[in-house]
């Protein structure tokens, strides 16, 4: 490939670089540097172009371009941004609560206690009492009740909440919703109790009809396909429904490395492509108009189904390549691969700035492009002359492409590696080709007695079968490899590692090889001198965890985690484990209990006194609640934790003398701004772990 080849490369690479400069660097230094670009250009190239030779000015122009390109990036992004609008409903908001109509824009999605969606803000009370017409959209929580769980798509609420910016994570490394939402345009969230609003009308729109005709087709899945797993996988592979998929099939399909196969990309839409190709291509009409006509009905039949499977980014990918491949065989044009993948990029950035920073559009291009440059070279490596075999080295070429392609990012947001991804990709690909097309057929030929039954027992069977085959690989022993932390820094490294080691390979040039092997020096030692200090580690983590206290002690790479017995597995794990991850943890031990006595080489927990290095804690919950001694405790922190109704602060003297007060998010904000207060007028230290997240206590 060359760049005359792929002219669209060079246009998105600067404008990517715009969208990230207007995403981390969003200071008035960059609007003026904007604007003179912006203003110049015009008086640059008309000066250029006078005064320049002719491979001069190609080159002047071919600057001028990319800096235009970087501006209008970074533009685009700043005007995607809805907090820069004017209208925008943040304008308005008061301290307390607001009055607003909202249409629901996501289709509401159920939770033990709540109902989760996306309103769009369309009027707005602001501080005055006057009606303000508003943009902008809203993460919503609602009371799960009677009422509430019949909200679809489209309806029309009027509104009575507190309206509050989302917070970032409260805990290290944990997951950060606010940064999530905000590249989906949504910065901030309410919650209506049952009496906070009221349905007050439906707003008709494209996307109810087509929420109400994927609804109509689960439902027809649902009745031909009755087993729960069956057809949970049934639905996100067809339709890209994920809701009723359960822990245990995705911790299966991911920890196999067979997740994609859930999630509708490029292999889906491929499929449908070719499928709608083929079945066009039956029809007998031979004239010139029919080839256009053919053309739209593909391209429509791709893109309602891209609509009817959610529009997920890589699903936008995968329909917008395949879009421009089918009219540029419509136009008798043979176009490079890389030049459509660089195109349906820049078009998708164009419509949404911040999808590049969706992880599924990111894993989409990745691996594409891994399939499209690596697996013709590693399939010529082995050449098997058994048809069969030679298929089955083609498969394999293909999942090896992938994971090689995306093996740094899919370190680095899901921290495992799954070992017989080779292995599932033998199974679920053949097979997710089966389902989708006996799906497809189900849907069309259900109402038809007898073939409508016939195709509901393959697919079934099929299902039944994939499930089996992914649920088996799972259980293999060391199937997946889990614990790995990658800073975004290493993943960059690693893929310039890999783009440079393949460059040099291909080419030929072994003097190449030096920027590889300096890069790997580069990330080896950064990591050593980062295993040193981690070695040299001795901290007290106390995490935010409302469901029940949860604290860690630290000492060198072993961690010893002190837990709520009421705090279930799953909660664990997203409270903590990624810190314990980002401190390379290598061995890591839990007490249920505060009752009784434990001991190790840096930990001692004697009840409800904790002892590390010359640091004492107090874990004071009701048990303590009004005891008294003769000599009081010293200690340096009390942990105040489990709601222990402490009446005034002053009561703890009775119990332990100590320096600070830690107030951990078990306690209700009611109690803790009681306490705080009190603290306040005797002058003594606290931490609220409310409002600050997770604390950190470094030990001598």
């Amino acid at each position: 490939m060359s760049w005359q080849q792929a002219p669209f490369i060079r246009l998105l690479l600067p404008l990517i670089l715009g969208v990230l400069l207007s995403l981390y660097v969003n200071n008035a230094l960059i609007w003026v540097v904007l604007g003179i670009i912006i203003i110049g250009l015009p008086i640059v190239v008309f000066w250029g172009l006078g005064t320049r030779q002719k491979i001069q000015q190609l080159r002047f122009g071919a600057i001028v371009l990319n800096l235009f390109l970087v501006a209008f990036g970074y533009g685009l992004t700043y005007l995607h941004n809805e907090l820069n609008q004017p209208a925008h409903f943040e304008q308005h908001i008061t301290t307390e609560s607001n009055f607003f109509i909202a249409t629901i824009k996501a289709p509401p999605k159920l939770s033990a206690k709540s109902l989760r969606t996306i309103l769009d803000v369309e009027y707005i009370h602001d501080s005055t009492g006057v009606v303000k017409s508003s943009v902008g959209q809203l993460l919503c929580y609602i009371k799960l009740d009677t009422a509430s769980v019949g909200l679809e798509l489209g309806d029309r609420l009027l509104c009575h909440g507190r309206i509050e910016l989302m917070k970032g994570p409260r805990n290290p490394h944990a997951f950060n919703a606010k940064q999530y939402y905000s590249y989906q345009n949504i910065h901030y969230q309410t919650y209506l109790a049952s009496q906070h609003w009221e349905h007050v009308g439906q707003q008709e729109s494209w996307n109810s009809w087509i929420e109400n005709a994927r609804n109509y087709l689960l439902e027809t899945l649902k009745k031909h396909i009755p087993t729960p797993n069956e057809y949970a996988v049934a639905a996100a592979l067809i339709l890209g429904a994920k809701g009723d998929l359960d822990k245990e099939v995705k911790n299966a399909y991911a920890e196999t490395g067979a997740t994609h196969v859930l999630a509708v990309s490029g292999l889906h839409v491929g499929i449908i492509s070719v499928l709608f190709a083929w079945i066009l291509g039956l029809i007998p009409i031979r004239k010139k108009w029919w080839i256009y006509v053919r053309t739209a009905i593909q391209l429509l039949l791709i893109w309602l189904f891209a609509l009817l499977t959610g529009a997920s980014p890589s699903v936008l990918r995968a329909s917008t390549m395949f879009s421009f491949l089918v009219v540029g065989q419509a136009l008798n044009r043979n176009s490079s691969i890389y030049n459509t993948l660089a195109a349906s990029a820049f078009l998708l950035i164009c419509l949404n700035p911040y999808i590049i920073m969706n992880i599924g559009f990111q894993l989409s291009y990745i691996a594409v492009l891994g399939i499209v440059y690596l697996q013709p070279k590693i399939y010529r490596k082995w050449y098997i002359s058994n048809k069969w075999g030679d298929k089955a080295w083609s498969l394999l070429s293909v999942s090896l492409a992938a994971q090689i392609a995306t093996l740094p990012i899919g370190l680095y947001y899901f921290h495992q590696f799954p070992v017989y991804f080779w292995l599932s990709g033998f199974v679920v690909i053949p097979a997710a080709t089966m389902i989708l097309s006996l799906g497809l057929a189900l849907l069309v030929f259900s109402w038809v007695p007898v073939v409508g039954t016939g195709i509901a027992y393959l697919l079934n069977w099929v299902l039944w079968l994939m499930n089996a085959a992914v649920f088996g690989i799972q259980v293999l022993p060391a199937a997946v490899w889990t614990g790995f932390w990658l800073e975004s820094w290493e993943m960059i490294l690693w893929y310039l590692v890999l783009a440079s080691g393949l460059w040099a390979l291909y080419a030929k040039r072994l003097k190449i090889l030096y920027l590889p092997a300096c890069l790997v020096l580069l990330i080896v030692g950064v990591r050593a001198l980062d295993l040193w200090k981690l070695e040299q580690q001795e901290s007290v983590w106390i995490y935010h965890s409302p469901k029940g206290s949860l604290i860690d002690v630290i000492n060198n790479r072993e961690a010893i985690s002190i837990a709520d017995s009421t705090l279930l597995k799953t909660q664990l794990y997203y409270t903590h484990q990624a810190n314990l991850w980002a401190n390379k943890i290598r061995n890591h031990s839990y007490l249920k209990t505060y009752i009784g006595e434990e001991n190790s080489s840096f930990l001692w927990l004697n009840k409800d006194v904790l002892q590390v290095s010359d640091k004492r804690f107090l874990l004071y919950n009701s048990n303590l609640l009004n005891k008294q001694t003769h000599q009081p405790l010293t200690v340096d922190y009390v942990v105040v934790h489990q709601n222990p109704k402490l009446k005034h602060v002053e009561e703890l003297y009775n119990v332990c003398a100590f320096d600070t007060l830690i107030f951990d998010a078990t306690n209700p904000y009611w109690a803790i701004n009681k306490w705080k207060t009190q603290c306040e007028n005797l002058g003594i230290g606290y931490i609220d772990i409310r409002e600050t997240g997770a604390k950190q206590i470094l030990l001598d």
